[in-house]
C-alpha cells in the first residue's frame, strides 16, 4: 500500500506502508499520523482493559524499508499509540518508510482497523494533548447536561467580529459514553475511534440519529461572548459519562488531500447526572 498525503484505512494485525518520496534532497518536515479507528474485542466479558496499542515504526534507511518490531532497531524510531492517537514528526532528506504493528494478545480476538497519514503541511490527525478539555458542565438534572466550550474572542468591543461568530456555523462536535461502557477505551483519542464507538455521537452515522445532542453558538454567561454549547439529553440518572469535545477535520472542512481534514480531538472530561429526589 503507497503512502499519500491523504489518510490510508486497513485492517491487519500488521500494517506496512512503503516509501513516502520527498521533493530532491532538502529536509522537509513530514507529519506522520496514526489513528486507530476499530480495536480487537475482549474475548471474555470480564475482561474491561482496551488491548495493548499499536505501534508506529519509522525509517529513513535505505537498509530498513519495512520497519517493524523484528527489524533493526537502530535503524528505526518506534511510537506506540496513546488513546489510539501518535503523531511523529521527522526531518526527511528521502524516502521514509513506515510500519504500524498491532501486538498479538490472546485475551482479545480481531483485527485493528487504522488511519496513517503523512504530509509536509500539519498534522492530518490531531489530538490537543492538555489536560484542559476545552468543554465546561454549566448544569445537569437527573436526564440531562448543558456545556459550554471557551469563548472564542477574549473581549466584545469588536462588534463586527462578535457578530461574525455568533453567526458563523457551531465548528466542534461532541462525543459521550456511560463511563461504565468501555468501548471507546483506547481509541479515546482518535476521531474516528470516537466516531465509530461512541455511543452518544453529534456525528451523523449509519443507524445512528443525532437527536440526542444538540449544538449551537451563544452568548450567555461569563464572560458573555461567542461561545459554543452543547445541550444532551436522554440520560440516565446518577450516572457517570465521559464527554470529549472535538472537530470533524480542521472546522471548514475534511477527509483525503485536507490539511488537517482527519479531525482534532480534545482531553476527555467526566460529569455525573443528578439521582433525583
Amino acid at each position: 500500500m503507497e503512502m499519500d498525503d491523504g489518510d490510508n484505512t486497513a485492517s491487519a494485525d500488521e500494517l506496512k506502508l512503503r516509501s513516502r518520496q520527498t521533493t530532491g534532497t532538502a529536509n522537509r518536515t513530514l507529519y506522520i499520523t496514526v489513528t486507530a479507528c476499530d480495536q480487537p474485542p475482549a474475548i471474555s466479558n470480564t475482561t474491561t482493559d482496551p488491548p495493548p496499542q499499536l505501534q508506529l515504526y519509522v525509517s529513513q534507511s535505505a537498509d530498513n524499508t519495512n520497519p517493524g518490531p523484528t527489524s533493526n532497531s537502530d535503524l528505526q524510531d518506534m511510537v506506540t499509540l496513546v488513546g489510539g492517537y501518535a503523531l511523529y514528526t521527522v526531518n526527511a532528506t528521502g524516502n521514509v518508510f513506515i510500519g504500524v504493528y498491532g501486538v498479538n494478545n490472546s485475551a482479545y480476538s480481531g483485527v485493528w482497523s487504522a488511519q496513517i497519514a503523512a504530509s509536509i503541511d500539519a498534522p492530518y490527525h490531531y489530538y490537543w494533548n492538555s489536560s484542559d478539555p476545552n468543554l465546561f458542565l454549566v448544569d445537569s438534572d437527573t436526564e440531562a447536561a448543558l456545556f459550554y466550550t471557551d469563548s472564542f474572542i477574549t473581549n466584545g468591543s469588536n462588534t463586527t467580529l462578535f457578530n461574525e461568530w455568533m453567526s458563523t456555523t457551531p465548528p466542534f462536535v461532541m462525543f459521550a459514553n456511560d463511563a461504565s461502557n468501555t468501548a471507546i477505551n483506547g481509541i479515546q483519542n482518535s476521531y474516528c475511534g470516537l466516531q465509530n464507538h461512541a455511543s452518544i455521537s453529534q456525528v451523523e452515522r449509519a443507524g445512528q440519529t443525532t437527536s440526542q445532542v444538540v449544538t449551537g453558538m451563544t452568548s450567555i454567561g461569563d464572560p458573555a461572548l461567542p461561545k459554543q454549547q452543547f445541550y444532551m439529553n436522554g440520560l440516565s440518572p446518577g450516572t457517570s459519562y465521559n464527554v470529549i469535545l472535538a472537530m470533524n477535520g480542521n472546522s471548514t472542512d475534511s477527509g483525503d488531500g485536507v490539511v488537517g481534514g482527519g479531525g482534532q480531538v480534545f482531553h476527555m472530561a467526566n460529569f455525573t447526572t443528578a439521582t433525583g429526589i
